[in-house]
């Protein structure tokens, strides 16, 4: 979201509000008031407030000024595709295992990356097909790479072992936010798989399950088959 859209948000935001005020408790600048500023007009039994609009609205009212500051200060979603073309994000990260691994470290080799979870049911339809790919492109000296996404460490060695995934799975970092590598490729949901080249760079990314014309197409990108 730029700064405009943020600006032209806020302002219909009040716009908003200030109408709601306005119509729940009119204000005429004509009605008589006593010394202390008090109305001295007599309630007009239509106008009457309804005793569940006293609750109700303030309710509604903050519940609106709530959503409409999260909307603005929440980091905007970025599409992964952005990523196509430029530079991987570098990570280092713990395998299941507890040794650091660090994407860099494989540079001069095809890189495939899935972020996935176990408990994501498209992630189980495609790992079947990503453990086969990963044995077919060995020849290719092809890396695959599988980084849990909100997961716990026993639940992703589970699904690692049942789905005989040969290849390193690493755990995201979730204590600290701006370190996780799922922020750095801006993950909005699991899986999203990155076909990274041999120069490092992101050729092709996929958001949701992979089917196998998507698969073979970005490990063909990357030069792994």
């Amino acid at each position: 979201m730029s700064a405009s859209d943020s600006v032209r948000k806020v302002h219909l935001g009040i716009k908003k509000v200030h109408f709601m005020i306005k119509k729940v408790h009119p204000y005429d600048p004509k009605t008589p008031t006593d010394a202390r500023g008090k109305n001295m007009q007599t309630p007009n039994p239509v106008q009457k407030q309804n005793p569940i609009q006293k609750f109700v609205v303030p309710i509604v009212l903050l519940a609106f000024v709530a959503a409409l500051g999260y909307g603005l200060t929440k980091p905007a979603a970025v599409n992964t595709s952005s990523l196509e073309g430029k530079p991987a994000p570098d990570f280092t990260l713990k395998t299941l295992e507890g040794t650091d691994l660090t994407l860099s470290g494989f540079r001069g080799r095809p890189v495939v990356v899935n972020f996935f979870a176990s408990w994501c049911g498209p992630c189980v339809d495609e790992a079947p097909m990503l453990a086969q790919a990963a044995i077919d492109a060995a020849a290719k000296k092809t890396v695959f790479l599988g980084v849990a996404y909100s997961d716990k460490a026993p639940l992703a060695k589970g699904f690692r072992d049942k789905y005989n995934l040969g290849f390193p799975v690493v755990m995201d970092d979730d204590k600290l936010e701006a370190g996780r590598s799922s922020v750095k490729y801006a993950i909005t949901g699991v899986p999203e798989t990155f076909f990274i080249d041999t120069s490092g760079v992101v050729v092709k990314a996929v958001t949701g399950p992979l089917d196998a014309e998507s698969l073979q197409a970005g490990l063909k990108g990357i030069g792994a088959i």
